[in-house]
């Protein structure tokens, strides 16, 4: 497992600034160690969750000022984990084990979560600086990280998939993107990263009758309505790029294997033999880590964390102030 180099991002808030028993430096120190091979000290997903737990006040009727800031900090760390590399895994199930702790308070409102993914499609695939291709990579990076959260069922499926979709795959011209090859390679890997990651769960939601509350809830957010048709349009679109050679061996490769796994869930479906997840992204996590082992906790469907939306709002906030 190859080194990390995690580093504190300057926001403007003291690290070490006390908040009884949570300072930011302290646990930005604990996750350094869980996530990082080469740290020079390391701690199991067990007492990575122990020291973070005791750090954290008892949960009231409002998160605390070191629940917010060390979700933000798990945020700021996804975005500097390569999608692929294993601590995105490590850093899930540390994050579940602190989602489902009696110390994190959970929104009342379901829909908070909702409304959070629409603003994060705003903020970050459509508006983001390209020019910046760090900035860039962090966005893939933290796409990656919401999907494994959403494979996970710890959090509502967000509608900004469907915003890169339709922006990128969809209504922009495959020559636009062979004019700026650069931005394309970012914004076919973000597109990637919802297929490779948790394309069972929304190919799911597209073709399961039982689901149709929850397909109108996240159609209503929509710029135009998703079909079981757009899918077919995606896959193709992918495939098209996979095909292009302006682009980068790592985007035309993403391309080629989203491709790939939206024709086979949409073959397994065609033949009525069901969707089964072994088949998807469990799949496709095992093809990225190439054998590389992670300390990772079984994850469940039924899992319940509304946080994940509300925190990586507040994370493009801050990156747009």
């Amino acid at each position: 497992m190859s080194a990390l180099n995690l580093h504190l991002k300057p926001d403007g808030d003291d690290p070490h600034e006390v908040h009884g028993d949570f300072t930011i430096w302290k646990a930005f120190q604990v996750l350094n160690e869980y996530l990082d091979p080469t740290a020079d000290a390391s701690h199991s997903l067990d007492e990575a969750f122990a020291l973070l737990y005791a750090m954290l006040p008892k949960k009231t009727i409002k998160s605390s000022h070191a629940e917010d800031g060390m979700f933000v900090l798990i945020w700021d760390i996804a975005e500097q984990i390569p999608y692929s590399h294993p601590a995105q895994e490590k850093l899930l199930a540390l994050y579940q084990r602190l989602a489902e702790s009696d110390k994190i308070v959970h929104p009342e409102d379901p829909t908070e979560t909702l409304e959070g993914t629409q603003e994060f499609a705003h903020s970050s695939t459509l508006l983001w600086a390209f020019e910046d291709k760090s900035e860039a990579q962090g966005v893939v990076n933290a796409c990656a990280f919401y999907a494994r959260l959403e494979a996970a069922g710890l959090t509502s499926l967000a509608i900004s998939r469907i915003y890169a979709f339709q922006d990128y795959l969809e209504n922009k011209p495959l020559a636009k993107d062979v004019e700026f090859p650069q931005d394309a390679n970012y914004t076919i890997a973000v597109c990637a990263m919802w297929v490779l990651y948790d394309g069972d769960a929304f190919f799911r939601l597209l073709t399961a009758p039982d689901n149709r509350e929850a397909l109108e809830r996240l159609r209503a957010g929509t710029r135009a309505l998703v079909k079981l048709e757009d899918w077919d349009k995606w896959q193709r679109a992918f495939a098209l790029r996979a095909e292009t050679a302006v682009f980068s061996e790592e985007a035309r490769d993403l391309a080629r294997r989203a491709a790939e796994h939206m024709a086979a869930l949409a073959s397994e479906y065609q033949k009525g033999g069901g969707l089964e997840s072994a088949s998807g992204s469990a799949a496709v996590a095992s093809e990225d880590q190439k054998g590389e082992g992670s300390d990772v906790a079984s994850t469940s469907r039924d899992a319940r964390v509304m946080k994940g939306a509300s925190r990586v709002l507040k994370w493009l906030r801050a990156k747009r102030t």
